[in-house]
């Protein structure tokens, strides 16, 4: 189980940083999509450091939990998004990053509480 939470977590880590790096960098895609729901292009540059960040502080142990977190909200409001614009179908897949990485942290969470301190 624990190898299964480490793939997942890398693989949440890497799409936090993807993400936050298409946003961060104002690929057009994604500048087309988020400025047509009226966030400007300074908001979403800030908004994608903040997912790259996430991404980071994720695998680093000490911080994991607060990179899940980061990445919690920052998928939720992409998926948000998603949802405001019609695109229904993609809105539901979206909200698999936000359940893994849940389930990620209440693992986390459950871990930390049972370890004996030293």
């Amino acid at each position: 189980m624990k190898i299964f939470q480490i793939i997942l977590l890398i693989l949440i880590a890497l799409m936090s940083i993807t993400a936050g790096a298409a946003k961060a960098l104002l690929v057009p895609e994604e500048l087309a999509f988020l400025e047509g729901v009226g966030i400007p292009q300074t908001m979403i540059v800030i908004y994608g450091v903040l997912q790259i960040l996430g991404g980071v502080v994720m695998l680093v142990p000490r911080t994991k939990q607060v990179g899940l977190i980061i990445a919690i909200i920052a998928f939720a409001i992409s998926t948000v998004l998603i949802f405001i614009s019609g695109r229904w179908s993609f809105g539901l897949v979206s909200l698999l990053p936000i359940l893994i990485s849940s389930w990620l942290l209440f693992s986390a969470r459950q871990q930390s509480q049972t370890r004996v301190p030293e």
